[in-house]
């Protein structure tokens, strides 16, 4: 598993990166953008950061983690 974190920056950059085959879902208000592949992955932006789990966990195992990250 690898956790990547991008800080301090802007929403805009964000919102710019190519999501390209991911999935959108919600959760906790959080937006949450999912792709699945031989590592599957976890990518969300949240306080100016951008945070991507790599895993071969699947989607659920991986949002707990997610949701354990303290900000």
């Amino acid at each position: 598993m690898y956790i990547q974190i991008n800080y301090n920056i802007d929403s805009n950059s964000y919102t710019n990166l190519d999501k390209t085959g991911y999935t959108q879902f919600k959760d906790n208000q959080i937006e949450y953008y999912y792709l699945e592949g031989s590592y599957n992955q976890l990518l969300w932006y949240r306080n100016k950061c951008i945070f991507k789990i790599s895993s071969k966990l699947t989607k659920k195992e991986m949002l707990k983690i997610a949701n354990g990250i303290r900000y």
